[in-house]
């Protein structure tokens, strides 16, 4: 901001600090007990008002100027984001269902009729594994939940995500191979098929209904 020419400058530079202020000394403490924080308005407001105001009157002011808005827009969406994160999360049906399902999926493998025990043993360890997996990935989004907390302890975002990510992808498909080789050994290669098929179909159903769920608001 200081390309701006006085007194638009000290003004603006006034109105990001008392934000800046709110946001740390007030409005972070009230999202770490849970609570929406309803201040900060007024110094957005002003802090616009001025931007709109202002006529550049210089190419470079018209530039410094565009940069500047571009900038506060993207201050609003993560303003918003940050907001709406307080009270996001997964319903507590949600959270039922998949954790009778995984009981439920862990216990069916004892139904299956395999011969062999050492591959019973496979195909058990391997829904564990997987299943294990899932409630690693969901139990820190229940943990800042339910203890806010722990939200100060969380790493910055970075490209360290996308290597995490990856690196859990490698157990999954390794399950998901696992237990297709063991369908292949008690079905042969057609109920391997028919099983891959029906896995497919019930990931694309999952992600249309999760995406219809999200559009009508019955999730977020």
């Amino acid at each position: 901001m200081t390309g701006y020419p006085d007194p638009i400058r000290a003004d603006l530079q006034r109105s990001v600090r008392e934000y800046t202020d709110q946001v740390i000394n007030q409005a972070w403490p009230l999202q770490q007990q849970g609570k929406v924080p309803s201040g900060g308005v007024e110094q957005m407001n002003r802090f616009q008002a001025m931007l709109t105001k202002f006529e550049p009157a210089t190419e470079g002011q018209k530039l410094l100027h565009g940069e500047t808005l571009r900038a506060y827009n993207q201050l609003i969406q993560a303003r918003r984001l940050r907001l709406d994160a307080v009270g996001t999360g997964l319903p507590s049906v949600m959270w039922a269902v998949i954790l009778i399902g995984a009981f439920i999926s862990l216990s069916a493998s004892f139904f299956f009729k395999v011969e062999d025990a050492r591959l019973h043993l496979i195909e058990v360890l391997l829904l564990a594994i997987f299943i294990g997996l899932g409630l690693g990935l969901a139990l820190p989004f229940l943990l800042l939940g339910f203890v806010p907390a722990l939200r100060r302890l969380l790493p910055r975002p970075g490209a360290w995500m996308d290597l995490f990510r990856h690196i859990f992808a490698v157990p999954m498909l390794v399950t998901a191979l696992g237990l297709a080789w063991i369908l292949g050994r008690q079905a042969g290669v057609d109920g391997m098929t028919i099983g891959l098929a029906a896995a497919l179909l019930v990931g694309c159903v999952s992600t249309v209904l999760i995406k219809v769920l999200v559009q009508f608001g019955v999730i977020s």
